[in-house]
């Protein structure tokens, strides 16, 4: 991910950002689409996740996971990126903790069963869930250090 303190450049306001992860069997890409089609505006929001408002960069179309303008791609033999994410700067660093704990769990979910065992809806319900803790938890660790 771009680096959290930079300032945004007008190239960098436009294009999306991404994270890339290794990709193990449990990855399936249509996995992590019912995971991202899941969320709601307000979560895509708080984890500065832009599928749902500015798909020109990373429209989420499920069967459709190839090249640079896909929320997840998945063309690369080794990794999945997810080009969903907008751009780190200062005014979206805030949301990156929140982020990387709602894929972290997501990740540790997927792990954890087997690609046929898993129903879309309970994906879509484990990523409304993981989406509300990590971004609860993100708010309540910055409320706590600004009290300090």
């Amino acid at each position: 991910m771009s680096g959290a303190g930079s300032t945004p450049r007008s190239r960098a306001t436009r294009a999306a950002d991404e994270a890339i992860s290794t990709r193990p069997a449990a990855f399936a890409s249509a996995r992590w689409y019912w995971a991202l089609e899941a969320l709601d505006g307000t979560q895509c929001e708080a984890l500065n996740m832009r599928h749902m408002t500015d798909t020109r960069w990373c429209e989420l179309i499920h069967g459709d996971y190839c090249g640079k303008d896909t929320a997840i791609n998945d063309t690369h033999r080794h990794t999945i990126e997810f080009r969903t994410f907008g751009p780190w700067h200062h005014d979206t660093a805030g949301r990156l903790d929140a982020a990387v704990h709602y894929m972290h769990a997501m990740w540790r979910f997927f792990q954890k069963f087997p690609v046929p065992k898993l129903k879309t809806r309970d994906i879509r319900a484990m990523s409304r869930v993981a989406a509300t803790q990590a971004i609860n938890d993100t708010n309540a660790t910055t409320a706590g250090r600004r009290r300090i």
